[in-house]
């Protein structure tokens, strides 16, 4: 007689059993958990590598546009040079050049001449009190402000009547102190007593310290900085409605000066597709006369940094007007 082999098997306890059965769901859960935070830190690794790429993209978008500022910069010292050259008369305050440097890149240059400003450190009271007359400043800001300012940039510690020196700044709780020398920068007029921002900023597109003259030379002057002071030589605001085409003729002899120099302000900024944007924002000074066939760099940059997106209008990048560099 046979014995079936199966029916010698012996099946396991009821509680062995149960036991086996949560082994195996421990080990699925640990498999699944496992496999869960292996596919978190994939993802995590893919958001990283992907956050790292688009960095990585505007970097190289804004090092394109930088390179699009500084080359349009060199093609506008260039055309300075030339300029200067061939002795020809001082052009316009301001001039703007659009172009193309390749197929993904543009720039917008402005040019700004600093002979049409005047120039804080070297200006005659009266043509300083012109302009804040004319800027609609009343005769007691006006004058407050010039002895600020002339106290500023002397070297004594006298204090002009409405002025400031060094006690006064101390007695007002003034961070800085009176310089005792010229200005180095037009920003500088925030620190100086009597002067709030909403004065510097009325002023600023007017004045300089880089021109180098006590007047300004009215064929680079602005129309509006011409009818200001012609209206602020009278006594006068500038009220908007002054025919500013014959205020050239009306400036006073005392207010012009004849530049020797060349000495500009370029502001160029660079565009890319992409929309990235670079300002590249400097102040270079060319002699007069140059002779054509000297080799040397006879210029002087004496600014050079980045710059502030400007408030005026830089045109489109998908613009169909611009034309080739």
């Amino acid at each position: 007689m046979r014995c079936d082999p199966t029916l010698l098997q012996v099946a396991p306890p009821t509680s062995a059993r149960r036991a086996l059965e949560r082994d195996d769901g421990f080990a699925l859960i640990t498999v699944i958990f496992i496999v869960s935070l292996l596919a978190s830190a994939a993802f995590i690794a893919t958001t990283a590598a992907r956050s790292r790429l688009r960095a990585v993209e505007a970097d190289l978008a804004v090092a394109q546009a930088q390179a699009a500022a500084d080359t349009g910069f060199a093609i506008t010292l260039r055309a300075m040079l030339q300029h200067a050259s061939t002795d020809a008369p001082s052009q316009s305050a301001q001039s703007v050049t659009r172009c193309r440097i390749n197929a993904t890149s543009r720039v917008s240059v402005i040019v700004t001449d600093e002979a049409a400003r005047i120039d804080l450190n070297l200006a005659s009271p009266d043509l300083l009190r012109a302009l804040m007359i004319g800027l609609g400043w009343s005769a007691d800001l006006t004058q407050k402000r010039l002895d600020a300012l002339a106290d500023y940039v002397d070297s004594d510690d006298d204090t002009r009547p409405l002025g400031g020196e060094a006690r006064d700044y101390s007695d007002l709780k003034r961070a800085g102190r009176p310089r005792n020398a010229p200005l180095k920068a037009v920003e500088e007029l925030g620190q100086i007593v009597n002067f709030d921002v909403a004065a510097v900023l009325q002023v600023l597109p007017h004045v300089t310290v880089y021109s180098g003259m006590t007047g300004i030379d009215p064929a680079s002057a602005s129309q509006l900085l011409l009818a200001i002071l012609d209206a602020g030589e009278r006594g006068a605001p500038f009220d908007g409605n002054a025919a500013a085409t014959s205020a050239s003729n009306r400036l006073a002899p005392n207010f012009r000066s004849q530049p020797s120099g060349s000495t500009k302000t370029v502001t160029a900024t660079g565009l890319t597709e992409t929309g990235a944007m670079f300002v590249r924002d400097a102040l270079v000074t060319v002699p007069p006369s140059r002779q054509p066939q000297s080799t040397q760099a006879d210029f002087r940059i004496l600014r050079w940094r980045q710059g502030e997106a400007p408030l005026d209008d830089v045109g489109s990048f998908g613009e169909a007007s611009w034309p080739q560099c």
